[in-house]
């Protein structure tokens, strides 16, 4: 049951008219929300059940996602935004305003209409992709990590040395994903620390000052394949710099990004350089809002659980991030981690200057 509670504006309502009313899940849908207020400006219509389809068309992919950020600034203080994005419903264009609120939950203070564009509701925010018992499949060789403690998988990324310390190899990942400082990291095999490929020695989960979100591991390897490198694993890329989105910021592009992981394998995606806020659960022990990198998927999702902490690269090589998370709700949409983000943060923490290994 969806419990509505409608307070009764004085200048509109009566007292008598602010009742609770109860409606089964089933009987929410857009005409019932509209005849609760015949205005569609005060309570916004929802996806529903309905399917949300990627925008195919570049331009009008950069248009709306460019109006889905001037909507979030306008809005964002009013409703409990998770993301916006672009997407078609029922054959018609829309910008979708997923709310961090249980399923159903009426919204207030939006128009159904912005910048010429309809608005639809939906509902989630995003969840990241570690992997865990109900998950788990075989792990990938060269590919997969994860910790040696617990039953879980990621996606091994770019390797790095300390600027001036040639001696010491790191692969690069999510902190939540290998455990703590001096803690094993794994690879294929028994699950065991038989299979001990690396261990943690810089790590850090939080969100900065700048309302960042920061998550990674450097783990130092001391065991390992020499087929293991920085190109791409089933691919002719090499990761061969990094970028930074500060070089690169403009809302009035976008740029193919590519990832693989231990789950989906070889993935594509739009991503457009600008910094964008986001809900995040189940990374802390309440839902937080912090700014990442949003790729949009082509074909099917970009991230699935295993995947976490993927390198997320372009066609020339050059790292942009890593992979984080993606909405729980409409899977075409995922969090990456910028690469700058994460250099600059271990920098600041224990004065070392990672460099990718070429």
């Amino acid at each position: 049951m969806i419990c509505l509670l409608f307070s009764g504006r004085a200048d509109e309502l009566s007292e008598e008219l602010g009742a609770l009313l109860a409606i089964a899940d089933s009987e929410v849908d857009n005409s019932i929300l509209f005849n609760f207020t015949k205005d569609p400006n005060i309570i916004a219509p929802i996806v529903g059940n309905r399917k949300v389809s990627p925008v195919c068309d570049d331009n009008t992919f950069i248009k709306m996602a460019k109006v889905g950020r001037d909507f979030r600034k306008e809005f964002g203080k009013k409703v409990p935004l998770s993301v916006t994005y672009p997407g078609i419903v029922d054959g018609k264009e829309y910008i979708i305003a997923s709310v961090n609120l249980t399923e159903g939950t009426p919204v207030h203070n939006i128009p159904a209409e912005y910048k010429g564009f309809p608005l639809l509701v939906d509902y989630g925010a995003f969840k990241p992709s570690c992997n865990n018992r109900q998950f788990q499949k075989t792990l990938k060789p060269g590919i997969s990590i994860g910790d040696a403690k617990i039953d879980n998988a990621c996606t091994l990324c770019a390797l790095f040395r300390v600027k001036n310390q040639d001696k010491d190899e790191y692969l690069l990942t999510v902190k939540h994903g290998v455990s703590d400082v001096d803690d094993s990291v794994i690879q294929p095999g028994k699950g065991t620390l038989d299979d001990h490929c690396a261990c943690v020695k810089y790590s850090d989960l939080n969100i900065d000052d700048s309302e960042m979100l920061v998550d990674y591991a450097f783990c130092m390897i001391d065991k390992y394949c020499n087929s293991i490198s920085n190109k791409a694993c089933g691919t002719e890329v090499v990761i061969n710099s990094v970028e930074s989105i500060l070089d690169h910021e403009s809302e009035d592009q976008f740029i193919y990004v590519y990832k693989v992981g231990r789950e989906s394998g070889h993935t594509k995606g739009r991503m457009i350089p600008v910094l964008e806020p986001v809900v995040i659960t189940e990374l802390f022990e309440k839902a937080k809002r912090a700014n990442g990198l949003l790729v949009y998927s082509i074909d099917g999702k970009f991230g699935d659980h295993g995947d976490l902490g993927a390198p997320v690269y372009d066609e020339t090589g050059a790292l942009w991030g890593i992979y984080e998370a993606t909405h729980e709700k409409y899977s075409d949409i995922s969090i990456v981690i910028p690469i700058g983000t994460i250099l600059e943060s271990v920098y600041i923490k224990e004065q070392l200057e990672f460099k990718l290994i070429k």
